[in-house]
């Protein structure tokens, strides 16, 4: 039976673990953090994502949800939706034990996340005139996105040193892209998509004409096209059209079948697709498949007799289903 801590700090809103982590060392008597890593999770390792949590959990002195620690803080819910359901399986399972030395839940996120807490120094003096103390919030620790998005001022590391100086030009273009990282962030329906999440991808690009009624993906308008309206942000997140291209990523983005998936691209996608992520997340798909075996109307009357004979004039189909064969019949109105 793991012993239970004497005690805990209680997560702040939005912080990231990592921090509830540093803030326990300060409290503890251990003289490195390390110590207090292997305290709480039993591994030395210093990771964007936690491991063996669930030895974390069966040490702490009040009840606490798995998925809250998991999903409200750690960045692992800009990776979750876009992977498909047996990577999902697995990546949880990295997370909540320790099966061997790597650790591939947060190899997904080195590019995206920094390996270092960063703070806004605004938000600093909020915290620590409320609460006393201070904490890292999650969404300041996306790479590239330099500045806070509530002070737009640059952010700071452990020690106080800006992590790199951020124009105004900056957090104009990138500012939209972080509100819908936000949302992502702090998004439950999203999490339980599943494969919806690539049907209403699918829907999109059936509507905006990137898929044939053939079900052929045309990959190489859709990417022009989104790269003529997102060119700058695009190249300032480091992606250029031979990266879109490459290897089928975005058929195999969409149909959340890519190795290594991208948050950042899938969230630009979306954006550009139905200008904002809840508009994605929310409005109703267009059907790709009709329900009616014959296609969409109007439909061309088939009856020699009749002065309209093969002009489209039927508007209406009703369906009646055969219950001794389990089959449709259609009558044309």
């Amino acid at each position: 039976m793991t012993n239970e801590l004497s005690f805990f700090p209680s997560p702040f809103k939005d912080e990231d673990l990592r921090s509830v982590i540093k803030r326990y060392h300060k409290r503890s008597c251990n003289k490195h953090e390390i110590e207090s890593r292997r305290e709480l999770l039993n591994t030395a390792a210093n990771t964007i994502l936690p491991r063996n949590i669930d030895f974390l959990l069966q040490r702490l002195p009040y009840n606490f949800k798995k998925e809250d620690l998991i999903f409200k803080h750690t960045l692992f819910p800009i990776l979750f939706p876009f992977v498909n359901h047996g990577k999902k399986a697995t990546l949880l399972e990295d997370i909540s034990v320790i099966k061997d030395a790597k650790h591939s839940s947060s190899l997904y996120l080195n590019k995206f996340v920094s390996k270092e807490l960063r703070y806004c120094p605004e938000c600093k003096k909020i915290d620590i005139k409320k609460n006393g103390e201070y904490y890292a919030r999650r969404i300041h620790q996306l790479e590239r996105f330099n500045f806070c998005n509530i002070h737009h001022i640059n952010l700071e590391d452990e020690v106080g040193n800006t992590i790199f100086s951020v124009q105004h030009d900056d957090i104009l273009l990138l500012k939209p892209i972080l509100i819908e990282v936000e949302n992502i962030l702090n998004n439950e329906r999203i999490l339980t998509m599943g494969n919806e999440l690539s049907y209403r991808y699918l829907a999109a690009f059936f509507e905006k004409s990137y898929i044939t009624r053939a079900g052929k993906p045309i990959t190489y308008n859709f990417i022009e096209d989104m790269w003529n309206n997102y060119s700058a942000v695009l190249s300032r997140l480091g992606i250029d059209p031979h990266f879109l291209s490459m290897h089928n990523r975005i058929w195999k983005m969409i149909r959340l079948e890519h190795k290594t998936p991208h948050p950042l691209l899938h969230i630009i996608m979306m954006k550009f697709l139905k200008k904002s992520i809840d508009n994605f997340l929310t409005d109703k798909p267009t059907p790709i498949l009709s329900e009616v075996p014959f296609g969409t109307g109007p439909w061309a009357c088939r009856n020699h007799f009749c002065e309209f004979y093969k002009k489209p004039i039927i508007e209406r189909v009703v369906l009646r289903l055969l219950f001794l064969s389990a089959l449709y019949a259609d009558l044309f109105i």
